[in-house]
């Protein structure tokens, strides 16, 4: 069946997150401030909204390289200078390291600041992508950025391309969604009910996943005002890798040690 399902993805061009989680592949995606206008399915929370602890599927987790290079497809010199500068951010945490790559044939990410949302394939659903497709997108991140943002985004984008999933769909999240009020705040910015539900609400399979203890301090935690749950829990935006997002890499991506003998 997998194989069936890379053969329909091969015939058809690149569309969107929704399509290609019919396909069975993960499209991680985050909001902006302003909120997602266009293409709801790829967007990440509004830079004022965005809690578990870092879990990952473990069918995502990259078992054949420990380095992961990055290509872009476009974007300006100060663009491409902000995703640089934070990439890097989950380099020497585990063994796993991102590295920018001048050969498009090389890459295992291609990142783009051309379509709307920002967003990013998960872990190791980024093969079954096209060389010329881009697997990760910022549809927000411009000349004059603020940091504090451009930080966030691009931490959270690379989260999800060395597998991590979002905090908030965490298995022992337990977070009391007010269904009618998340439907509504995310209807405002353009996500409809099945949107909501498979990006806020669904909550991930204990046996599928790789996770530590959830964790509201979580770079891949969505924001969530305390609206729209019904015991007024809420998480705010996180800007930073907290302690576990990087002790996760550590675990689930551990350095070998070799014996020297003499």
């Amino acid at each position: 069946m997998k194989y069936f399902s890379i053969l329909i993805f091969i015939s058809i061009l690149f569309s969107s997150c929704g399509t290609f989680q019919n396909l069975g592949l993960n499209c991680g995606v985050t909001l902006s401030e302003s909120g997602c206008k266009h293409e709801p399915h790829s967007c990440d929370p509004p830079p004022k909204l965005k809690t578990q602890k870092a879990f990952g599927e473990k069918s995502t987790l990259w078992t054949d390289k420990n380095t992961l290079k990055v290509y872009f497809l476009d974007g300006s010199t100060k663009q491409k200078n902000f995703v640089r500068k934070y990439m890097v951010g989950w380099n020497n945490l585990g063994n796993i390291k991102i590295q920018e790559t001048s050969k498009v044939s090389d890459s295992d990410c291609r990142v783009s600041f051309k379509y709307s949302g920002s967003w990013s394939y998960v872990g190791t659903d980024n093969k079954y992508i096209g060389k010329s497709s881009p697997t990760m997108n910022y549809g927000w991140i411009y000349d004059d950025s603020d940091e504090d943002e451009v930080r966030r985004v691009v931490l959270h984008e690379f989260g999800h391309l060395v597998g991590l999933q979002h905090e908030h769909q965490h298995p022992k999240a337990g977070i009391s969604w007010d269904s009618t009020a998340t439907f509504e705040y995310y209807g405002q910015q353009g996500w409809s009910k099945q949107e909501v539900i498979i990006q806020v609400m669904t909550v991930a399979s204990v046996d599928n996943t790789n996770f530590t203890k959830y964790d509201k301090k979580s770079i891949m935690h969505y924001p969530v005002p305390a609206t729209l749950t019904t015991n007024g829990y809420f998480v705010d935006w996180n800007t930073s890798l907290s302690a576990n997002d990087k002790k996760w890499v550590g675990t689930f991506y551990p350095y070998t040690c070799k014996i020297i003998r003499p």
